[in-house]
């Protein structure tokens, strides 16, 4: 899993909001201002531009690349899910490489000025933005948010004030899937939806994992039951019933096989 780093910053520019037809043009607009920062972390190739940002990625063998390509993942399936207009992402990476083992930034709110009904032409005081960080292995999340807030205050002018909080971090993980429990999950999945299960890694970020993991030192298995077109945290997220029984099922089986133990 990968690791999460998650951030506000607040950018405060004339001590209130101002009218634009008076002001505009010879006082700084902390909305554009940031903007214009957030345009600067990526390169064409949808690199992040922090310096030092990919220093510790662990790399991928070509072995393991060959191993991730092969998994009966579809990226005409992935596209139908997103529904998006267009793909992109990090160039030298395919997209299931690009979703599970490297790095990311990302945009995740904004908002400042006038949002109400009709107009009201103000320029901002303030400006507010909420950004993560994905994380993968050997990525230090602590100097990663260092990193980060150190290139963001250098791309800043010195017309802003800004605010840069570090809301939560979490760390990357990997799991040791060749520990024989592993093998007890593959086989209760078996035994719960009728086919042999593959390990796969996952984008997505569970900080407590690997809170548990460094204080008992024994391995997490995660066993997921969702689907990737379920809408993880839309307000219509929902799960396929018969995933949920055959779940049951799973974990069932896989509680009976460590009982054996």
């Amino acid at each position: 899993m990968r690791g999460l780093n998650y951030y506000q910053i607040e950018l405060t520019g004339p001590e209130r909001d101002l009218h634009s037809g008076v002001y505009g043009g010879a006082v700084p607009n902390p909305l554009t201002i940031l903007t214009e920062l957030f345009a600067k972390l990526h390169d064409k190739n949808f690199r992040v531009t922090v310096p030092g940002f990919y220093d510790q990625v662990a790399k991928l063998s070509n072995a393991e690349r060959k191993a991730l390509n092969s998994l009966p993942w579809k990226k005409k399936d992935f596209e139908k899910a997103v529904g998006a207009p267009g793909y992109c992402g990090e160039k030298g990476f395919t997209t299931v490489e690009r979703l599970w083992t490297r790095p990311t930034l990302e945009l995740n709110g904004i908002w400042g000025g006038y949002q109400g009904e009709g107009a009201k032409t103000v320029i901002p005081s303030k400006a507010f933005a909420k950004f993560s960080t994905r994380l993968v292995p050997n990525q230090d999340p602590k100097k990663i948010a260092q990193l980060v807030e150190k290139h963001v205050r250098k791309l800043l002018p010195k017309t802003v004030h800004c605010k840069f909080e570090v809301l939560s971090m979490g760390k990357p993980w990997a799991a040791p899937y060749h520990n024989p429990i592993f093998q007890k999950a593959q086989a209760a999945l078996e035994e719960g939806f009728g086919k042999k299960a593959v390990f796969i890694r996952e984008g997505g970020s569970i900080p407590f994992v690997t809170q548990m993991y460094d204080t008992f030192k024994v391995p997490c298995v995660l066993i997921g039951f969702g689907l990737p077109d379920e809408n993880a945290h839309a307000p219509d997220e929902h799960i396929a019933l018969e995933n949920y029984f055959g779940g049951i099922k799973a974990i069932a089986h896989f509680y009976a096989d460590l009982a054996k133990r």
